[in-house]
């Protein structure tokens, strides 16, 4: 099936990696 749920990656001040994840991802429909 088709899924809006998306990982979103980006560089905090300090330089390191975050992973902003929509609910989406972790439940099933």
């Amino acid at each position: 099936w088709e899924s809006e749920a998306r990982s979103l990656y980006f560089r905090d001040p300090d330089g390191h990696m975050i992973e902003l994840a929509t609910p989406g991802i972790w439940e099933s429909a």
